[in-house]
């Protein structure tokens, strides 16, 4: 993401530019930027909930996959924005949608320790079980980090 572009205001949530920049050109809605990323996938990342929301009413592809098979949900679970993970799968994300490395929401979410964003992912559907390419699952994934993803695997080992 280079500094200053549409890119870079949808990921701190200047909803204000964004939407002018829509009105432009509707077209920047699925314009995807190098890294194969759209306006949503900075958005979810940035945790700007009513910026995604806005997307989605605009169009854009809850699922749209970077070039490493990221959806806004992976990175959005990744980054610990339970608000737009909330939305996203609201509006149909797949839950179990796996990146190139066969990692999900899932396993985003429990490497980094976030708690309430895995919780809200197993009640939605995601499998604890599933396994990316190195064969390791989510409780592998939380257990790896340590004393930070003690309650992850918690929640993990629950269901």
């Amino acid at each position: 993401m280079s500094i200053g572009t549409i890119y870079e205001k949808a990921y701190k949530g200047d909803f204000n530019q964004v939407k002018v920049k829509i009105d432009e050109d509707k077209y920047s809605i699925i314009t995807p930027d190098s890294n194969s990323r759209l306006l949503i996938h900075w958005a979810a990342l940035g945790g700007n909930e009513n910026l995604v929301d806005y997307l989605i009413d605009e169009s854009s592809p809850v699922d749209f996959v970077d070039d490493t098979n990221c959806t806004p949900l992976i990175l959005a679970s990744s980054a610990g924005r339970l608000e737009v993970v909330r939305l996203l799968i609201g509006k149909g994300a797949n839950v179990n949608h796996k990146t190139n490395r066969g990692q999900t929401s899932l396993h985003y979410a429990c490497s980094k320790g976030h708690k309430e964003v895995t919780k809200f992912l197993i009640e939605s559907g995601a499998n604890v079980n599933e396994c990316d390419v190195l064969g390791a699952t989510p409780l592998h994934r939380a257990s790896s980090q340590g004393r930070t993803a003690t309650e992850t695997t918690f929640e993990v080992t629950r269901h």
